[in-house]
C-alpha cells in the first residue's frame, strides 16, 4: 500500500514559545495547511522596528495505515517569502530544544536563480536573502514550476548574498534566470532518511522467561517516542505497562494474550501505541521480572527559523512555503 500525499502530516512541538524551552518533543497538534500563522505568530510593528529572529520547531510525520517505510524524507523552503524576513530549516532532534537549536549552524534557506543555465551545467549562480542558506557538501532542490531535480552541492562561494553554487552532476534540465513571471528557485534541502515507526533495543530481566523479539510491532499513526517497561505482576500471568512519557497504559494484562494499546490522542485506524503477539512471551516468568523496550514514531523533527531585519516593512499576507516530500514502495 502506498504512502499517499494526504499521509505525510506537520504536527507541532510540545512547547510553543520565545524562550529557551521552545521545542522538546512532538505535540498531537497538527499542522494544518495554508492556514494563516499555523505555525509562526504574526510579526508586530515593535519586533519590525526592532528585528526578531524567531523559532519554531515542527515535526514531518508519515501517518499512513499500512505502516509503509518513506523513502528518501526531504524537507525545504520551497519558495522566498514576499516580505523582506527570510525563512530557513534545520534537522532537530526528537527532545531538542530552542536554547541549542539557536546554536546550530548550517542553516537551509530558499534563494532564485540569478542567471539562465542550460542542461549539464554544473555551475548555477543563486541569489539568497542574506549570505547563508546553502554550504558545501548539502544537498539542494532547483525547480522553475515545470521541471525540478535534486542536486549535490561540493562547493559554495559567497559574493555578499550571491552564492556560486558547484554541483557534483550536470543538471537535466536548462532554466531561465528568476523573473516574476517566470520564478525558478533554488533551495537547500535536509536529507531526513528514511522514515517510519519502529521497535528495539529489548532487554529480558529474567531468570528463566523468553521473549521473541519479531512477534512485536508498531504502528506509522499511534507510536509515540517512548522507552517502555513490562512487569509481572503477582500470580506471574499478567503485567503492568509502563512508558516513560506515557505512563502507566495497562495492569493485569494477560501474558499469554495479545497487547495493542490504543493512543488515546491519535484517531485512525492504526491508532496503537504498539502491538506484542500472544506467542511472544515463554518460558517462565516469575512475579518482578521485566521486559523493556523502545518504540520510535514514524517523524523527523525540523526547525524553522524566521529572521526579520531592523526596520523591516509591514506585509499583510506573507506566507511562506515548506515542503516536504519522500518515495513510497
Amino acid at each position: 500500500m502506498a504512502i499517499e500525499a494526504a499521509d505525510l502530516k506537520l504536527y507541532k512541538s510540545a512547547t510553543v514559545n520565545d524562550g529557551s524551552s521552545n521545542g522538546g518533543r512532538q505535540s498531537y497538534s497538527e499542522i494544518i495547511s495554508n492556514q494563516a500563522t499555523n505555525l509562526f505568530p504574526n510579526v508586530t510593528q515593535a519586533e519590525r522596528t526592532a528585528g526578531i529572529t524567531r523559532y519554531r520547531k515542527m515535526f514531518s510525520k508519515v501517518h499512513d495505515d499500512g505502516n509503509e517505510v518513506l523513502y528518501n524524507h526531504k524537507c525545504w523552503i520551497k519558495k522566498q517569502t514576499p516580505a523582506d524576513d527570510y525563512i530557513q530549516v534545520k534537522e532537530g532532534t526528537d527532545t531538542d530544544i530552542q536554547s541549542a537549536a539557536s546554536g546550530y549552524s548550517n542553516w537551509l534557506g530558499c534563494g532564485r536563480l540569478n542567471q539562465a543555465v542550460i542542461a549539464d551545467s554544473t555551475e548555477i549562480e543563486v541569489l539568497f536573502e542574506t549570505n547563508s542558506g546553502i554550504y558545501n557538501g548539502s544537498k539542494g532542490w532547483l525547480s522553475d514550476g515545470t521541471n525540478e531535480e535534486f542536486v549535490e552541492v561540493t562547493n559554495v562561494s559567497w559574493i555578499v548574498n550571491t552564492a556560486t553554487i558547484t554541483l557534483a552532476a550536470g543538471l537535466s534540465y536548462g532554466y531561465s534566470a528568476y523573473t516574476v513571471d517566470d520564478p525558478v528557485y533554488f533551495a537547500g534541502y535536509l536529507d531526513l532518511g528514511d522514515t517510519t515507526s519502529a521497535i528495539d533495543s529489548f532487554v529480558v530481566t529474567s531468570s528463566l522467561g523468553t521473549f521473541v523479539e519479531a512477534n512485536a510491532s508498531t504502528y506509522n499513526q499511534g507510536t509515540i517516542d517512548d522507552d517502555w517497561e513490562i512487569e509481572i505482576e503477582a500470580g506471574d500471568v499478567t503485567y503492568k505497562c509502563t512508558g516513560t512519557f506515557a505512563g502507566v497504559i495497562a495492569t493485569g494484562q494477560a501474558l499469554n494474550s495479545e497487547f495493542k494499546p490504543s493512543n488515546p490522542n491519535v484517531s485512525g485506524s492504526q491508532g496503537y501505541y504498539f502491538r506484542i503477539a500472544a506467542s511472544s512471551f515463554g518460558g517462565t516468568w516469575a512475579q518482578g521480572e521485566k521486559l523493556n523496550f523502545s518504540t520510535q514514531h514514524a517523524s523527523k523533527a525540523v526547525w524553522v527559523k524566521e529572521v526579520v531585519g531592523a526596520g523591516t516593512a509591514s506585509y499583510s499576507n506573507n506566507n511562506p512555503e515548506v515542503r516536504v516530500s519522500g518515495e513510497s514502495a
